[in-house]
């Protein structure tokens, strides 16, 4: 399966010891995806993410995933008429914002698998409102 992976889950991986019970979870996930074989699809914008919040455990998981080949890198993902419908949307203009940090996400899914995982339920709460 080829899933988007929010950089939610990297910045959840912070501690070295991955005592906390998220940091343990975003681990066991990652590890999965990677014994699973499924792929991580990538634009620019969410490798810019990921960078953003790398840690010693997500740089050595994001290497193996790439010499195993479980990485797609997308090109041109952007949908214009999705974010103009997110413009559009009621005169919240921080659940706008939100919204368009997110986009991204959406915007790979669609051209993968529909499937994206994260931890951000306020970019959720905000699309399904």
């Amino acid at each position: 399966m080829r899933l988007v992976i929010d950089a939610t889950l990297a910045q959840s991986i912070r501690s070295a010891s991955l005592v906390a019970p998220r940091a343990v979870l975003c681990r066991d996930i990652l590890l999965a995806i990677l014994d699973h074989k499924h792929v991580m699809v990538l634009t620019k914008e969410i490798d810019i993410e990921w960078d953003a919040h790398v840690t010693k455990f997500t740089r050595k998981w994001r290497v193996t995933m790439k010499s195993r080949r479980q990485m797609l890198y997308l090109r041109k993902t952007v949908d214009a008429s999705l974010r103009e419908e997110i413009r559009k949307k009621p005169n919240d203009t921080g659940k706008i914002k939100v919204m368009l940090k997110d986009v991204i996400l959406i915007e790979a899914a669609q051209n993968a698998d529909y499937m994206i995982i994260s931890f951000d339920k306020k970019a959720k709460n905000c699309i399904h409102e």
